[in-house]
């Protein structure tokens, strides 16, 4: 049984949270600022220091684009029929889109082009489009 873990933004989403005022410190993980090395949980002031660039979690990210820039974040599977056996056909997932929708103004809303293999790659490709378009 593999044990579950946090998926954090990449290190340029994590240096574009940052530029747009994500500043969830301390006790953070965090990426030094060379990329060189993702420390996952910061304990000293010098290590805070060390590191600039705040790491969360893609659904942290996600609720600070919520909470502070009124922008909801969510992904949705594709489906699509697929060959199971000749001539049987069953509906299967084959991918993800993201949708991003205005909480201020209820006639903006965006949906990718692109389709992503997983779940956290299109919440994450939501978040960086956010930041560079939006925020």
């Amino acid at each position: 049984r593999s044990m579950i873990t946090e998926d954090y933004v990449g290190f340029e989403t994590a240096k574009l949270l940052k530029k747009k005022g994500f500043d969830r410190y301390p006790l953070f993980p965090c990426y030094k600022e060379d990329n060189s090395e993702f420390i996952d949980v910061p304990t000293t002031l010098d290590t805070i220091n060390y590191c600039f660039i705040p790491a969360p979690t893609l659904q942290m990210a996600m609720k600070w684009l919520r909470d502070v820039q009124s922008l909801n974040i969510y992904a949705r599977s594709v489906w699509k029929d697929v060959e199971v056996q000749y001539c049987d056909w069953e509906p299967a997932v084959v991918g993800y889109k993201w949708f991003i929708e205005s909480l201020t103004d209820d006639t903006y809303s965006k949906i990718s082009i692109k389709q992503f293999l997983t779940y956290e790659k299109a919440c994450e490709a939501a978040i960086k489009y956010c930041l560079e378009n939006l925020v």
